[in-house]
């Protein structure tokens, strides 16, 4: 009887809060020119910009507009002004519409001659083997753009070796990226809410899964972790509390995902049963690749 009134309450608990949740929409990034500040060509630091650009898409948490094709932006958009086109995704993609703004440059490149010892096992021989090293840094920045105040600043290292100096610099081209899991966590965390506890513990006294309001729509993955906060009134001033911690266990829809409870189910539960808003954020839990 008890395992029921709780679970109804979940269930009131839903509709009661599908009315105070707020749709989430992606942050749109404008990406700038890069400065070239060394020794490569400018179509070779326009490919890092590009790597840039492309590993940013992929993480799936925002929108990404390319500076460079904003001419063509804006003669769709001129084109488009006597239709009945949703101009939405165009107009939202405007340098005055951007969340926030990347900037970046790209330094010196530097090829190094090397050798190598190569065994031969079976023969139990060796010899000396050639090959090249070629190395380059860039700086990335995100601007806000109603300040002009970098938020985020941080130099990233490319480097590849191959048999030549010019497959090796190919390689390095081809290793830009900034899909960390720190650097996304850092600039583009998902905030939501959570709508539902789906399933509690036999003694009805902590929530073990729930779900929230981001899935894939958002760029949200398995095994990311968020936060959960408590919406509180501190002197006639919303705040928030962190109550506990979340692992996204299935992306079940574009706007659901569902969580295992990781710390603070007594209190998610509580909050939840009593209609309270419960927040969640993600964070970057440990270092790799995003989405890996």
């Amino acid at each position: 009887m008890k395992k029921t009134f709780i679970t109804l309450l979940c269930v009131l608990s839903l509709c009661a809060a599908q009315a105070q949740i707020a749709e989430v929409k992606k942050q749109v990034v404008t990406v700038e020119k890069f400065v070239n500040n060394g020794n490569l060509n400018d179509s070779q630091v326009e490919r890092v910009r590009n790597e840039v650009v492309q590993s940013l898409t992929a993480t799936g948490r925002i929108i990404v507009f390319d500076k460079s094709q904003q001419s063509a932006v804006a003669k769709e958009q001129e084109r488009s002004k006597n239709t009945s086109a949703d101009m939405r995704d165009l107009g939202e993609m405007g340098q005055y519409h951007a969340d926030k703004i990347v900037t970046g440059a790209v330094n010196a490149c530097t090829i190094t001659k090397k050798q190598r010892e190569v065994k031969d096992y079976k023969t139990k021989t060796s010899h000396m083997e050639t090959y090249y090293e070629a190395s380059f840094t860039y700086q990335i920045n995100i601007v806000d753009p109603n300040t002009g105040v970098n938020t985020y600043s941080n130099v990233f290292t490319a480097s590849a070796q191959a048999e030549t100096g010019e497959q090796a610099l190919n390689k390095a081209l081809g290793a830009v990226g900034v899909g960390s899991k720190d650097f996304v966590e850092a600039n583009f965390s998902l905030a939501g809410q959570i709508v539902q506890v789906s399933k509690a513990n036999k003694q009805n006294t902590k929530a073990e899964e729930v779900y929230i309001n981001l899935g894939s729509d958002h760029g949200i993955a398995k095994d990311n972790r968020l936060k959960a906060y408590a919406v509180i009134d501190v002197a006639g001033e919303l705040s928030r509390k962190e109550i506990g911690e979340l692992e996204v266990k299935e992306v079940a829809s574009k706007s659901r995902s569902m969580c295992k409870v990781k710390k603070g189910g007594e209190e998610i539960l509580r909050l939840m049963s009593e209609n309270a808003r419960v927040e969640v954020q993600s964070y970057a839990h440990h270092g790799g690749f995003f989405g890996l």
